[in-house]
């Protein structure tokens, strides 16, 4: 069984949130905020998940006419210091992209959105004034982040739960169904993001 991940093939049971989905709902919500620059802070490459997250992304730029730069995607661990040192390379002009380059940040993590929040007070830049920040997971502290974060809520909860009632179900009755279950991602709005004119 699949948990949290798109298996390749047809014939394994899964229960698994639509990251693409999440994603779309993301960029969807910032440009109609206003926002056409939106730089892309995705997970790992080599993870399934980024795939969706990118594919995601894309579909939304071009569904607005929007040009995508490959630049604008970024890839790195879930880590609050490789976001902050993914951002110090922004700001020092090491990048191929510079810091106005961009008005809102994607963060495919709430772990990568802190490390947004932990740049913020290095290059006092504020949010969402000078960067509007999207998150995802909606973990606990994300509520309680100045401003409050902004993210996509994945159903974990009903993930696990959906996950052991699916393979208790098939133990019980002993059957060879391959079952999967997509859940649906939310948006949970707080304070994060700022209305361009």
């Amino acid at each position: 069984m699949y948990i949290d991940n798109h298996p390749s093939n047809s014939d394994i049971n899964s229960v698994y949130v639509d990251h693409e989905d999440a994603v779309k709902i993301g960029t969807e919500y910032l440009i109609q905020a206003g926002h056409r620059n939106i730089l892309l802070l995705n997970r790992p490459a080599k993870l399934s998940s980024s795939l969706y997250f990118k594919k995601g992304y894309i579909k939304t730029l071009n569904k607005h006419d929007i040009p995508i730069r490959e630049e604008m995607i970024k890839h790195n661990p879930i880590s609050i210091e490789k976001t902050f040192t993914q951002l110090d390379s922004i700001f020092s002009g090491e990048d191929r992209i510079g810091r106005d380059d961009f008005t809102a940040i994607l963060s495919l993590s709430d772990a990568i959105a802190k490390g947004v929040y932990e740049s913020a007070l290095k290059h006092d830049f504020s949010i969402p004034g000078k960067y509007s920040v999207v998150g995802y997971d909606n973990i606990l502290y994300t509520k309680y982040l100045n401003p409050a974060l902004t993210t996509l809520h994945q159903p974990k909860a009903q993930t696990g739960l959906r996950s052991i009632n699916l393979l208790l179900e098939q133990i019980e009755e002993n059957h060879n169904k391959h079952i999967q279950i997509v859940l649906n991602p939310e948006l949970t709005v707080r304070s994060s993001v700022k209305i361009l004119p």
